[in-house]
């Protein structure tokens, strides 16, 4: 995730300090992006974590963070960096039903950034919003035992990780599952989803796109790929590699597998 993190802050006018001795946050996390905005979500507590990282990555928050609740903690948000034109802020909130979520935004201005008092209206509304993604975050997990090609990925490849992004333009999230495979090769599936007008529950599935990519050369953080190394694929291909388990050889792509790149499996434990 802070990879991510780094990658993503400076395409929204955010100045990055340091990439070196970040604290690894391993969490799952859901994230959505417009033009001028970057949201992360993650379920549970991790505010203490991303505090620490922000504060190296990006700059120290000129305050301390701003807790809210008189007898029960029910928040804390902190701004951080010394940014012109981009707000980043971390916040960790408790809610009525005892479930906690931590978010992380960067609201980007195109110009001088007004006041944090604009900012904290922009993070009011992301924040009712990323509500709205919660309830379709729900559905997807009731949904994700059926879903097609989900459960093939998984019986394929047990290790792999399952997340829900946002990846289309109908600003829904859909089911993303990602795998290593034999130390060389990252392999990822994206599921678009159909919900009912209430985006409450999941009635149908679009068509999956995979992506299949070699890597080269692994130092730290640094990835290089192997530009022939890469194949896109749909579910035709797919079908053939599930019927014959996990072949990739039936699309006409052969896999190394006794080359493992040095680096690849520890690469995101890099700090």
């Amino acid at each position: 995730m802070g990879d991510f993190i780094l990658r993503s802050a400076p395409k929204f006018g955010v100045r990055v300090l340091t990439t070196n001795g970040l604290l690894q946050i391993p969490a799952t996390w859901r994230y959505k992006e417009a033009s001028n905005e970057f949201q992360l979500f993650l379920e549970g507590n991790f505010f203490t974590q991303l505090h620490e990282f922000l504060t190296k990555a990006v700059g120290p928050s000129p305050g301390p963070p701003t807790t809210n609740g008189l007898t029960k903690l029910r928040s804390i948000e902190a701004y951080y960096g010394t940014n012109f034109g981009a707000a980043v802020n971390c916040r960790w909130e408790r809610a009525d039903d005892g479930k906690e979520h931590t978010s992380f935004v960067i609201v980007s201005y195109g110009q001088p950034a007004s006041t944090q008092h604009q900012a904290a209206q922009s993070f009011t509304a992301l924040t009712q919003e990323s509500e709205k993604g919660k309830e379709r975050f729900r559905a997807l997990d009731a949904a994700r035992p059926s879903a097609p090609y989900v459960a093939e990925f998984l019986r394929l490849f047990p290790e792999a990780e399952v997340d829900y992004r946002y990846f289309t333009g109908t600003g829904e999230p859909g089911f993303v599952l990602g795998v290593d495979l034999y130390g060389r090769y990252e392999l990822d599936m994206y599921l678009p989803v159909l919900f009912d007008p209430p985006r409450r529950r999941v009635i149908g599935y679009g068509e999956p796109k995979f992506y299949l990519r070699e890597v080269a050369s692994q130092k730290g953080r640094e990835t290089a790929y192997n530009p022939t190394g890469e194949r896109k694929f749909g579910s035709a291909e797919w079908k053939r590699i599930v019927e014959s388990a996990g072949d990739f050889g039936a699309i006409g792509y052969v896999i190394i597998t006794n080359q493992p790149v040095a680096g690849f499996k520890a690469r995101k434990d890099v700090k």
